[in-house]
């Protein structure tokens, strides 16, 4: 299994942009009620979720503003772009462990775009590794690798962007 990690990916006033879209009071968040698996009982934590694409169809308004990551990843065809908003917590504990599909998805890759920094991470128990939640980093791995991310503590969101897609 591989990790690529690269940081630094877009222009620092693109990714501001960004940021700013997504803490405006006007971008559309919605509540989940766990962070792996829609309605997962197991799950202790929620998030909120903004779908970009999924099933083919672009879902979101605001789906250009993901061009200059999409510019980097350069996917051949994308399965799904979610952003995850989750709240700061009382110590960081890591969440519900999970692939990003449930049924086998062959070959694709799966990306996840930090936003902010925080100390949250993402883990991938099975490799025994914790990325650091570093704003402008992108790390990719197949679709398959179980991971998680955590809670955090020093900033009121966490912001993250998914991005699962084909190369």
């Amino acid at each position: 299994m591989n990790i690529k990690i690269k940081d630094n990916l877009i222009d620092k006033k693109i990714l501001n942009n960004i940021y700013k879209t997504f803490e405006s009071n006007t971008f559309p968040w919605y509540y989940y009620s766990s962070t792996a698996y829609e309605n997962d009982k197991k799950d202790f934590y929620f998030q909120f979720a903004h779908i970009f694409y999924i099933n083919d169809i672009i879902n979101s308004d605001y789906f250009n503003i993901l061009n200059p990551i999409l510019n980097k990843i350069n996917p051949k065809k994308i399965i799904k772009i979610k952003a995850n908003l989750t709240t700061m917590y009382n110590k960081v504990v890591p969440l519900k462990l999970h692939t990003d599909f449930k049924e086998e998805v062959k070959g694709a890759t799966t990306s996840v775009y930090y936003i902010n920094d925080n100390n949250g991470y993402t883990v991938f128990p099975k490799l025994k590794k914790q990325i650091k939640s570093k704003a402008n980093r992108l790390v990719s791995f197949p679709v398959n690798t179980e991971h998680t991310g955590t809670t955090h503590t020093n900033k009121k969101i966490r912001l993250v962007i998914n991005f699962n897609y084909f190369k």
